[in-house]
């Protein structure tokens, strides 16, 4: 190792390790959520980028205002380029009268091939009654 410096030796280590920890833990996907209120119930829209080519993406959420558990909302398959498009109605848990405090949900999508999920938050408001 003639005419390399330790110092240039570390950095390239170092470099190397990052690089090699970012593509073994990194999960580059991206997701997004929009919830709307509507007469049936929240109409949720989901799409995502990212995801491994092919998988199943299931979609789960916290307790919605008024719920007693927590929520299932299905799943797709991504196409063979990691995207998908997913549309649910979840059907409305709080009445119009108990509006007061109303809590935001939490949404995740989860690559079933690797078991990474993205997380969202969504306001509560969609799954009041009308």
């Amino acid at each position: 190792m003639k005419g390399i410096s330790r110092a240039a030796l570390t950095v390239a280590a170092i470099a190397l390790t990052t690089t090699s920890a970012a593509a073994i833990t990194g999960f580059a996907a991206s997701f997004n959520v929009e919830a709307e209120k509507t007469p049936q119930g929240a109409s949720l829209s989901f799409t995502g980028k990212g995801y491994d080519p092919n998988a199943v993406v299931m979609f789960t959420g916290s307790r919605a205002p008024g719920a007693r558990e927590k929520q299932d909302f299905g799943k797709t398959k991504a196409d063979d380029k990691g995207v998908f498009k997913y549309h649910k109605v979840a059907a409305c848990t709080l009445r119009a009268a108990d509006s007061s405090g109303v809590d935001p949900v939490n949404i995740t999508a989860t690559d079933s091939a690797t078991g990474k999920g993205i997380t969202k938050r969504v306001e509560g408001g969609a799954w009041q009654c009308p």
